[in-house]
Parts: structure tokens; C-alpha cells; sequence
């Protein structure tokens, strides 16, 4: 197992965290409690292709200013839960594909707000 950090004090200082952790394919658990993404706009395909992917933390992260998250968890065919209750998606404006090809049996989105979604196919 190996340890990645990403950041500094201020956390993730980018809008785009396109294709972030994608392809990791021999990833198994990620584990984002203390990435801070307080400025990122753009999350397309931020774990997209992680096949083996069986376990993540989103639990802190801030999406408030998020606008793109289509194909964000594309073919995460191992990850049987997903908690994205805590997304704050008020501002995405794209969901296309964003939970497409995956191998949930369990996905808690109960705090979705789509109201600003108009690409979501």
C-alpha cells in the first residue's frame, strides 16, 4: 500500500480535477478525508476506470462549487457502496454518465440537488 498527498495547506488549489485519480487500476481503497476541494469546478472522471476501486472516502468533500461531474465514477466495477449524500451538487450543471458502468448495489444520494442539471444522459 502506498500513501499520496496531494496539496498543502490550502488544499487542492485548481479548479479542475479532470480525470484526477482515473485508470488507477490496481487501486483498491482511496481514502479523501482531508483533500480539500473548496475551488474545484470540474470533477469529470475524477475516478473514472478504477475497475478494482472497492472502498472510498468522500465523506468531507466539498463540491459546492463543483458545475462538471459527468463520468466521475465511470466504471467503478468493484465498488459495491457509494455515499455521496454529503455532495453539495446545487451547481452541477453536467451528470452525464457520472454512474455509468458501475458495480453498486448500494448508493446513498439523498442529498442530490439536480435542479441545475441539463446534461445528464
Amino acid at each position: 500500500m502506498y500513501d499520496l498527498y496531494i496539496g498543502g495547506n490550502d488544499g487542492v488549489d485548481i479548479e479542475n480535477c479532470n480525470g484526477m485519480f482515473s485508470y488507477f487500476l490496481n487501486c483498491v481503497k482511496i481514502d479523501l478525508e482531508n483533500l480539500y476541494t473548496d475551488k474545484v469546478k470540474y470533477f469529470t472522471g475524477m475516478f473514472s476506470r478504477d475497475t478494482n476501486l472497492k472502498e472510498i472516502n468522500l465523506e468531507n468533500m466539498n463540491t459546492s462549487n463543483g458545475t462538471m461531474m459527468n463520468t466521475m465514477f465511470n466504471k467503478c466495477l468493484s465498488l459495491s457502496q457509494l455515499d455521496v449524500s454529503n455532495f453539495d451538487t446545487s451547481n452541477v450543471t453536467n451528470m452525464a454518465a457520472m454512474f455509468y458502468n458501475c458495480g453498486f448495489s448500494e448508493i446513498n444520494l439523498s442529498n442530490f440537488n439536480t435542479s441545475n442539471v441539463n446534461l445528464c444522459k
